[in-house]
Formats: C-alpha cells, structure tokens, sequence
C-alpha cells in the first residue's frame, strides 16, 4: 500500500500537520508513506515543468491519497487552494480520477467541517473515489482516546481504498456559466450621506462580476469606494508562524498594502460589500490570502457592525458551505447580512432587481441600525473562541484574553449563585409527588408563559 500526502501546511516539515503524518506512519510500518509539502513548495509547483512531472508521477503511482491540513479562516490555507486551482486550471484530473482519498485535519474545530466540505468538493470534481475523512483537535494525539481515533481512521481509509470503496459524490462541477449580465440603466439614487459603503472585489474582464459591482455602485449618488484586491499586491497569505500573536504585527506587514487596505478601508467602513469569482468551486487564492492574514489580530474580529451583502458569480449555488463559512465567521462579530446574490439566476433584468433590492435594504438597515440575532453557527463560533482563548490560546494569545475580558465576553452559564439556589429548590420540591404532577400538568406551559405577557402587558398600558 502507497500512500502520498499532500501536507498543505505553509511550514511544511515543521508543523503540526506533519508531526500527525509521522505518527501515522510510524503506527503503519507496513505501508510507504510519502509526503509532498504542497503548500511549502506551490511556487515550485506552479512553475517548475519538472518538481510537477515528478509530483504527478508519485500521485500515479500511489494507491491512497491524503489530503492533510491546518484549518485556516474556515477553508484551507492560501497555498493549498491555489494548488487545486492549478490541477483545474492545467486539466490535470486525470491524475487522480479513480485514486482513493481521505481527508484529514487539525483545528480547535473552528468551522472544520465546511474545511472539509471544501476538500471534500475537490475530491469529488476530480473524480476521486472518498474513503473517509476525521478531523482532530491540535491536541487529540497527545491522548490516549485521541492517538486510538487517528489510528482507527487510518485503518478505515487503508480498508476502504484496498476494498475499492465507492460512495456517492456530494459536489457537482461547476461549469462556466453562458450567461452574459447585461444591466439596465440603474434607477435608484440613495443617499449614503456621510456613511462609508466599500466594495471589495476580485473581478476579471471575463466574469460577470465587474458588472455586478458596477451595478451595485450605480445605485448610490456618492460613489461607494471599490477596491480590488490586486491593490493589496499581497505577498503571500498567513504562514501559521504566530509571530503576530504578541504584538499583533504580521510578519508581511511592510511587504503590501493588506494592513493599510484592512485598517484604513474595510475597518472604518459602515457598509461592505464581498464581490469574489467561484469559478474554482470557492474564493480564489488571492482571497484565501486575504481573509488568512486577518489573523495578525488573532480571535478577535476586525470585521464588526457592519452591514453587508455578498456578489458571486460562479457556483454559489452548488457549494453551501459557503453561505455557512461567511454566516458563521460575520455574523458572530454583529454583523449583518443582507444577501447572498449569484449571477446564477441568469436573468439580468432579475439580477437587476436582486442587485438594487440589496442596495436599498443596506442602506435601510444601516439608518434603522438594525442587526438581527445571531443563529447556531454564530453563536456557536463564539462559544468555541471563548472555550479555547480562556484555556491554552490564551496564554499566547494574551491579546486575545484581553479583549475577551474587557469586553465580558468569558459569558460561561457558571457564577450564578441564585440559579444554583433556585435548581435546588426546584429539585428538592418536584420529588414531592404531589407537587411533581402540579408542576408538569399545570404549572409549567403557564410559567413559560407569563414573562411574554408581562411584556405583552407593559405594550397594552402604552397604547392609548
């Protein structure tokens, strides 16, 4: 059995995703194991005629691809991605249509899932056969239970690959759409006044983006600020080095213009638009580098109490978990999201109406300041940060800590002294049979009841 790892951390030798490829190695003596540090080496990759051939001769050759990685800004890192546009960009899949793959990651399980959702597409448009994937917390193979799941799942994707395993695919490719985005003349003009409405974009001369955004900005009688990310002339993406986390300064800081677009643009912004190709089945690399190096801040957001709306063309539509990464990720830090608008209606005069609607509504909610509750990824992001930097991120993330401190944002449901009275009050009374049974067949629905009509009572007494 020949196994080929494609390690996508940025570090390489030195990194947590290729100390778990040695642990599984050294528990499968029996199987070759081979890594390809993709990430450290795709300027290599992407040209050198020769570091490819020999790459594409040893997927050829393998029997078991895995595809290892750190979870970055919900995805994967910057390099890694760009590696899965390469394939698709130089028609390489016949390399591994038919291979066996699996999928494995380490995390604090921030949005693992739409990360292998990612991964888990690019499988599945390369027509390979999935085996199994198991994402692991940075910290699981240095336990007992953990160091067992790994190797369980080892054995699982070497089973499956020996056995042919097929399962069905959960991504369909995404072809380059016919449709051309004719807009009309735009026939609103609002008034943003003194607010700041930014446009950031990716947009190429052969997509519908540019007149989507165009369309956007029309609607308005100051003209929003568009920035294309070519602007940032972006070095690279975050590199995992975590030499930001004292002093929040990126290694790249004085290398492109991120730092400045970021401060000076996005953060004083009140309304944002994210304009991005899906051409590859997710934002493009120069995005993942982007959204990556917003790290030198840590866990805690830049992005924050903003109103925003989203502009895609490509397969939005056939990659869900792309509304679930941005839901997630933005709406945890108060901000709101108008729209989620693809070119995939293909329909211009309806994409029109899609376009302005967004325009409208943005500047209406912004006047009302209207942001709504957060959902379960949201509140969920938030709960798994304030997890992880009160324990061990904490320490090295002093920053971090900070914030969440100063900001009561360590809201753990523990140092409420009256709720631990009154449970052991209730407790000790509903053992009384009696009690018990007024309790549930009468008491309860009423009790849940009576703090909406004590509201519903406060309105009734205003109302003349």
């Amino acid at each position: 059995m020949k196994v080929l790892v494609f390690n996508g951390s940025p570090k390489g030798k030195t990194s947590i995703t290729q100390k778990h490829v040695e642990f599984f190695s050294m528990n499968f003596p029996e199987v070759e194991f081979r890594t390809v540090y993709i990430s450290k080496e795709i300027k290599k990759f992407e040209n050198s005629s020769e570091y490819k051939s020999e790459t594409l001769k040893f997927i050829d050759d393998s029997d078991l691809i895995l595809f290892a990685w750190p979870v970055y800004y919900m995805s994967v890192p910057a390099p890694y991605l760009r590696f899965f546009e390469i394939i698709q960009d130089l028609h390489l899949d016949k390399h591994f249509s038919g291979k066996s793959g699996a999928l494995f990651s380490t995390s604090i399980h921030f949005f693992d899932h739409t990360s292998h959702d990612y991964v888990r597409s690019m499988c599945d448009i390369l027509d390979m056969n999935f085996t199994c994937g198991l994402s692991a917390h940075m910290e699981d193979m240095t336990k007992t239970e953990g160091a067992a799941k790994m190797i369980g799942f080892m054995k699982k994707a070497i089973r499956l690959s020996k056995n042919n395993h097929r399962t069905p695919k959960q991504f369909e490719k995404i072809i380059s759409p016919e449709f051309r985005y004719n807009p009309g003349k735009a026939c609103t003009e609002i008034d943003s006044g003194e607010s700041s409405v930014v446009i950031l974009t990716d947009h190429g001369s052969d997509s519908n983006l540019g007149s989507m955004v165009e369309r956007f900005a029309g609607n308005f009688k100051f003209p929003p600020r568009i920035v294309h990310l070519r602007e940032a002339e972006l070095v690279s993406g975050c590199m995992g080095c975590l030499k930001c986390a004292g002093d929040q300064i990126c290694i790249f800081n004085n290398k492109d213009n991120h730092r400045k677009i970021v401060e000076e643009i996005i953060v004083p912004s009140d309304m944002l638009v994210i304009a991005a190709d899906l051409r590859h089945g997710y934002f493009s690399a120069e995005w993942q580098k982007f959204l990556t190096r917003l790290f030198y801040n840590g866990h805690v957001p830049l992005v924050k109490n903003k109103f925003m709306g989203f502009l895609f063309s490509g397969g939005f539509n056939k990659r869900p978990f792309i509304r679930e990464i941005f839901e997630g990720f933005l709406l945890h830090s108060d901000n709101s999201i108008l729209e989620f608008i693809s070119d995939e209606v293909n329909d211009s005069k309806l994409l029109d109406t899609m376009i302005d609607s967004m325009a409208v509504e943005m500047m209406n909610d912004f006047n009302e300041k209207y942001i709504p509750f957060m959902k379960f990824p949201a509140v969920g992001a938030h709960k798994l940060f304030r997890d992880e930097v009160y324990g061990r991120l904490g320490f090295v993330f002093e920053y971090d800590y900070k914030h969440f401190k100063s900001n009561k944002l360590f809201d753990f449901p523990t140092g409420k002294p009256h709720m631990s009275i009154l449970r052991f009050l209730l407790s000790s009374v509903l053992k009384i049979p009696p009690f018990r049974r007024r309790f549930y067949m009468k008491e309860m629905i009423p009790g849940m009841l009576r703090p909406y009509d004590k509201v519903l009572k406060k309105i009734k007494t205003k109302t003349p």
